[in-house]
């Protein structure tokens, strides 16, 4: 996670959180980049971060609701860290709460759950981190035409995914991905 350092509050009202610095761009800009080396050594490290970092989270019952590639941060060490937790929120307890919870995160990460305004917990969390996941073994970004969500499942194209993968990927990870990308929240 980014460190939080504290607050602070602008004259207008606006409240600022402040947190370290991080110096190195973002997942996004590693994935798009082309002219960056992007190793599988690399590549794995990264998904181990996410990874780790996500079950941190998921540990406190915290769904983050917006992870994707600009909201992880790289370090000067080459780790990455999860940053913007605007979104996220303590999962629902009960029933009740989980109806309180809402519609919300970016459209390509989004879990079929989401996107069909069914009620989500932790794994919706996961399905982002699947598509995470595919974007790192295509070094493809999820958008209108890669990894497209269509009607009226809003899963992701499995053949897509195995054939977009860059040579070396090792099948486990795809297979990993493809596992993270369940239709059914409780099998991711």
């Amino acid at each position: 996670m980014v460190l939080y350092l504290g607050l602070s509050r602008a004259p207008d009202g606006r409240i600022f959180i402040i947190s370290e610095f991080i110096e190195n761009g973002n997942l996004r800009m590693y994935i798009h980049d082309k002219t960056k080396p992007f190793p599988w050594r690399l590549r794995l490290s990264f998904a181990t971060d996410i990874a780790r970092a996500l079950a941190y989270l998921h540990a406190r019952k915290c769904i983050h609701r917006d992870l994707k590639g600009e909201n992880l941060l790289v370090t000067a060490n080459g780790r990455l860290k999860i940053t913007d937790f605007g979104f996220a929120r303590i999962a629902a307890r009960n029933e009740e709460e989980s109806k309180r919870l809402t519609f919300c995160g970016t459209d390509s990460y989004m879990s079929p759950e989401i996107l069909l305004g069914n009620e989500f917990d932790l794994p919706t969390d996961i399905f982002s981190l699947g598509v995470i996941f595919c974007e790192i073994a295509a070094r493809k970004l999820a958008d209108d035409n890669t990894f497209r969500r269509t009607p009226p499942l809003f899963n992701i194209d499995e053949d897509e995914v195995r054939r977009l993968s860059s040579p070396g990927c090792p099948p486990a990870f795809i297979q990993l991905a493809l596992e993270c990308l369940s239709q059914v929240p409780s099998q991711r």
